[in-house]
């Protein structure tokens, strides 16, 4: 599943996201981008980073979900889509001390990881996505003009 506000996306792209996820027991992949490589493809894009303890990563808006966990998970699903540009209140549903640790950068990835499967019953895998493309969306004016630069040149 990918959000249709990252136009830069191809199938090269979804075909090596396809392949980071070999373990069929895993309910949701999440799809994150590195600050530096997000940083050196889009200079100035203007991303939200969200800063972990020992990184900063760009939300991803590529995704590869078990066909069950939508309808297993309903509420949370629904909630977690309508809050997903506010990474701290997402945080508030995995408790008080998840919420604190990520908002003094205090949080590890794998234990957001971990927390989704106690918490929630979701076995969640981040994966690092070497595309930038895949969390470049065009929720602000400037990224939409680099996107339209970018399209503008593949076409040329």
């Amino acid at each position: 599943m990918c959000s249709g506000d990252i136009p830069l996306i191809n199938a090269e792209m979804v075909e090596w996201g396809i392949a980071q996820c070999p373990d069929p027991g895993v309910d949701l992949y999440h799809f994150d981008v590195p600050s530096a490589i997000m940083e050196t493809r889009f200079p100035g894009s203007r991303r939200t980073f969200i800063h972990f303890a020992n990184e900063d990563l760009a939300g991803g808006d590529f995704h590869i979900i078990a066909p069950d966990v939508v309808d297993r998970h309903a509420d949370l699903w629904n909630d977690l889509l309508n809050n997903r540009k506010n990474a701290l209140k997402q945080a508030l549903r995995l408790g008080p001390m998840f919420f604190i640790k990520l908002a003094l950068h205090r949080l590890r990835v794998e234990e957001l990881e971990r927390r989704a499967l106690r918490g929630f019953g979701i076995h969640v895998r981040v994966i690092r996505s070497k595309y930038a493309e895949l969390g470049m969306d065009v929720d602000k004016p400037v990224q939409l003009e680099l996107c339209r630069r970018e399209l503008e040149a593949r076409a040329a």
